[in-house]
């Protein structure tokens, strides 16, 4: 897979992204593949974020000899790559050990901001500057002092040593709906953390909750960039009025932490110590020689997304200048690449963007709902009633 680095020329970088939407809140995850799969499990703070890149590797043609290209050297995949590496205060491990008596562990993950200064460019007192980034998909980003339980596959080179990626980190924030809260738990994409089993519920499986509006979520320092994640609506918002009521509670810091201990002890056995049962983990040194991994076009253990419970206050919030900016290079960037705007373009448009649809609004003089009831939906709900062929289905009236 080709690799490019992107030189950002922005103080806050935005990404632009489909928008979670309504869906089956009551799919979860079974804990138990995650015990089964990760090698380290614990819990910990960050105290400290570097980057560096890896080794330059240059591809060799069939006889031995650098290949070049437009008269540069071309290297194979993963050289030359900026990656990140997050070091953490060890709290408390669940499973396998660390190779040192430090209660430390460093993990190196796939992105970040290039080692390399600018050459073009210098600060204020003559300070580098850097600005080539490098963002990888499915790999999450650490902060100073961000906590997390993690669960860590092994010592086997990846570009996320994480299981299932992003997916293996569970963070522990305050509820920003209660003041002065407790500690509970959030997956790398804001959603909550539920326990079902206390319920009658799968006893190792959890399930995701609601988005919330987490700055800490929303918000990332990478280097010298500020990074600010942006969910934009790709289209008309369908609400369900009758959204089912979130299954199981939102764990707490403590309650997560005992039930990730019970799921390693039912996958361990209770006579096999949780240290036995794991790896000895071997902390990433920032300072040694080091070789990236080709990225692939899929993740290697990658799964489908768990579908997420959409709520847009936080979209609403935004000034409004800043987010029709942001609405108005969405849908051109869609038109770039389809073709077909999928924003809205016209004020009919812009209406049942906001508002929905009128009752009875289902065609036009163009085909599609123009915020009239007039002949054109009488003649489309005429055609509609003909070829319905269960007249007691109420689907053939929507």
């Amino acid at each position: 897979m080709s690799r490019t680095i992107v030189t950002i020329l922005l103080l806050s970088l935005i990404f632009l992204a489909p928008s979670p939407v309504l869906g089956d809140v009551t799919s979860g995850i079974d804990m138990g593949e995650y015990v089964r799969n990760s090698g380290l499990i614990f819990k910990g703070r960050v105290t400290k974020v570097e980057y560096k890149n890896s080794e330059p590797v240059p591809l060799l043609d069939s006889t031995g000899t650098q290949v070049y290209e437009n008269g540069n050297p071309v290297y194979v995949d993963g050289s030359n790559l900026p990656h990140t590496f997050v070091t953490f205060d060890v709290e408390q491990i669940y499973k396998g050990s660390l190779a040192t008596r430090v209660p430390e562990v460093v993990l190196r993950f796939e992105g970040g901001q290039s080692d390399v200064p600018d050459s073009n460019e210098v600060g204020p007192a003559g300070e580098p500057v850097y600005n080539d980034f490098f963002l990888v998909s499915g790999v999450p980003l650490f902060d100073v002092n961000d906590r997390d339980f993690l669960f860590v596959k092994g010592n086997t080179p990846t570009p996320c040593f994480l299981y299932r990626w992003a997916r293996g980190r569970f963070r522990i924030l305050d509820d920003p709906n209660v003041p002065a809260s407790i500690n509970v738990i959030y997956n790398e994409y804001g959603q909550q953390v539920r326990l079902t089993s206390e319920l009658g519920g799968d006893p190792n499986g959890i399930v995701m909750g609601d988005v919330q509006n987490i700055p800490d979520v929303l918000t990332h320092t990478m280097g010298s960039m500020e990074l600010s994640n942006v969910f934009v609506n790709d289209g008309v918002e369908e609400v369900d009025p009758d959204i089912p009521i979130l299954p199981g509670v939102h764990a707490t810091e403590s309650e997560f932490g005992a039930f990730i201990t019970r799921v390693v002890l039912e996958e361990c056995g209770t006579g096999v110590p949780p240290k036995d049962c794991g790896v000895e983990l071997v902390s990433h040194d920032p300072n040694a020689p080091f070789y990236g991994i080709e990225l692939r076009a899929v993740e290697p253990n990658d799964l489908p997304e768990t579908e997420m419970v959409y709520t847009r206050p936080w979209l609403d919030g935004i000034d409004p200048s800043e987010l029709a900016e942001i609405l108005e290079q969405e849908r051109i960037e869609a038109e770039l690449f389809t073709g077909n705007p999928v924003l809205p373009e016209t004020p009919c448009e812009l209406q049942i963007f906001y508002e929905g649809r009128l009752i009875g609004d289902v065609s036009g003089p163009q085909g599609k709902p123009d915020c009239y009831v007039d002949l054109f939906d009488i003649a489309a709900m005429a055609g509609i009633w003909l070829e319905c062929n269960h007249p007691e289905d109420v689907s053939c009236f929507n």
